[in-house]
C-alpha cells in the first residue's frame, strides 16, 4: 500500500511537469499565460481595445496599462480603500482603474450607471480611458509612487492571440 501512495504521488508529479505551464487549450495547442491570469490578459486586451476605439495615442496606451498595472495588477486586486462598516464592508475604490466614489468617476459618460458599475470590467476600463483621453490622466497620481509598481515595460497587444480576433467578441 506504501508503494501504491508513493507511485501515485510520482505520476501526478510527472504529469503537472510534463503539462507545462497550466494554459487553456485551443486549437493550436496550449496557451501560456504567463505570470498573470486569463482575467488580467482580458484587462490589457480592453486597454487596447478602448485605446484604440477612442483614438489614444501610443504614449497614452502605455499610460493607461502603466496605471492599471501599478493600481491593481490589470484588475489582480480590485479592491481597495475598503474598511469595514456595520454590516459588512465599505470600498471607496473598485475596479482595474481604482475609481474613487468621490472622484473622476462622476465627470465620465459612466457616471449615470451609478458606483456599482465600478465593479464591471468593461466599463471601469472604458471609462479610464474616455477620462485619460479629455486629460484626467492625472486624476491617478502620483504615477510614479511606489516605484516597484510602476512597469518598465507594458505587455504587447495580446487581443488576436487572446480572443482569436482582432477585436473583443461581439465587436467589429
Amino acid at each position: 500500500m506504501k508503494y501504491l501512495a508513493i507511485a501515485v504521488v510520482v505520476v501526478l508529479m510527472l504529469t503537472r511537469l510534463m503539462s507545462g505551464v497550466a494554459g487553456v487549450a485551443r486549437a493550436e495547442g496550449r496557451t501560456y499565460y504567463g505570470p498573470w491570469t486569463r482575467a488580467q490578459w482580458d484587462a490589457v486586451g480592453l486597454i487596447y481595445e478602448y485605446a484604440e476605439y477612442e483614438g489614444l495615442t501610443q504614449a497614452d496606451t502605455e499610460l493607461a496599462l502603466r496605471i492599471a498595472f501599478r493600481e491593481t495588477q490589470y484588475g489582480y486586486d480590485k479592491t481597495g480603500d475598503c474598511y469595514s462598516v456595520p454590516g459588512g464592508l465599505h470600498c471607496s475604490s473598485i475596479g482595474v482603474f481604482q475609481f474613487h466614489e468621490a472622484g473622476v468617476w462622476w465627470s465620465t459618460p459612466c457616471a449615470g450607471l451609478g458606483l456599482q458599475a465600478r465593479w464591471d470590467d468593461d466599463v471601469n476600463v472604458y471609462c479610464a480611458i474616455w477620462a485619460i483621453k479629455r486629460g484626467y490622466a492625472s486624476h491617478w497620481r502620483p504615477w510614479e509612487h511606489p516605484l516597484g509598481r510602476w512597469p518598465a515595460v507594458v505587455p504587447a497587444d495580446p487581443r488576436y492571440w487572446l480572443w482569436g480576433q482582432e477585436h473583443y467578441p461581439g465587436r467589429g
